[in-house]
């Protein structure tokens, strides 16, 4: 019924949460960065209680192509963070220690509301149990 009240894209993935809860979520194109199109990401899960009203999630963003940007490379954006041009959520202190994990290339959403690629470099603080990431734009 959902489907087709036109409620949701085709590329939607159904599965089943539990015996009161279930949802759809939409397949994002596997590379980005290499797509040159409008997509929607998100998600639309249905609770039901005691068969009264259902519980309805639908958060579902529409991103729509309106430029292309050329992207710095995983080094320049190593270098930023080097050079400390990035800003984290808890402040780090003078003599704290980075330890770089894992760096991977993702998009978030800006300020204005428009999906930017970044590098999401995923760190250690001074020692395993402190763990942070830290995003740096990975546009030139």
């Amino acid at each position: 019924m959902v489907k087709s009240e036109g409620l949701l894209p085709n590329n939607a993935i159904y599965q089943q949460q539990d015996e009161r809860t279930i949802r759809w979520d939409l397949a994002e194109p596997e590379n980005l960065q290499s797509t040159c199109e409008d997509f929607s990401k998100g998600l639309v899960m249905i609770s039901l209680f005691n068969q009264q009203v259902p519980d309805i999630l639908f958060d579902i963003s529409d991103n729509e192509m309106v430029a292309k940007k050329q992207l710095i490379s995983q080094q320049q954006a190593y270098n930023v963070m080097v050079n400390g041009e990035f800003s984290t959520y808890n402040p780090l202190q003078k003599g704290d220690t980075l330890t770089i994990t894992n760096v991977r290339l993702t998009y978030t959403y800006d300020t204005k509301g428009y999906y930017q690629p970044v590098y999401v470099f995923t760190c250690n603080v001074n020692d395993s149990d402190y763990i942070i990431e830290v995003l740096i734009s990975a546009i030139q």
